[in-house]
């Protein structure tokens, strides 16, 4: 139980640097704070109708790879808002339609890890 919770709450300790920037400067939007979350979520429910590989490891090693990528998503969103200021929605959506592709990628193309 307690490695699901720092799966789910590590990439959003991680990410809050980038959302307090984002949130000085009026650049986030309350979908913003999900991102971690929408990769994780996807991915979990693509997996339970059997999509993609089924074992033990990747059960571990595929989420917290979803959450560092989306991670990685949220600082880029931070310096795509530095870059292009006035289309900060757009760039919202394209960081969380992004997260979402890495997600469902993952589940598809990851081999099956010996356990």
């Amino acid at each position: 139980m307690g490695i699901f919770l720092i799966i789910i709450f590590l990439p959003i300790v991680l990410s809050a640097p980038a959302w307090i920037y984002l949130k000085k400067r009026k650049a986030i939007y309350w979908w913003d704070y999900g991102i971690s979350i929408y990769a994780q979520g996807v991915w979990l429910i693509i997996s339970l109708f059997g999509i993609g590989a089924q074992s033990l490891t990747n059960g571990f090693l595929e989420p917290i790879l979803a959450g560092f990528f989306a991670i990685a998503i949220n600082y880029i969103h931070l310096l795509l808002y530095i870059f292009f200021k006035k289309q900060n929605k757009i760039i919202s959506f394209v960081c969380i339609i992004l997260t979402i592709i890495f997600a469902v990628a993952l589940l598809l193309y990851m081999p099956v890890m010996s356990e």
